[in-house]
């Protein structure tokens, strides 16, 4: 039951992290259109 819920937990955090890595990018690139639907099309 522990092991389950840190792998859990670890998968979790990856998807926060992965996400505000998208995030991160966006606010970079946002001005730009094609880069902005580039990010978009990540998800």
């Amino acid at each position: 039951m522990k092991l389950a819920d840190h792998v859990y937990l670890k998968s979790f955090l990856l998807m926060v992290l992965y996400f505000a890595i998208m995030m991160a990018l966006y606010l970079l690139y946002g001005d730009s259109g094609a880069q902005s639907t580039f990010v978009y099309n990540e998800f």
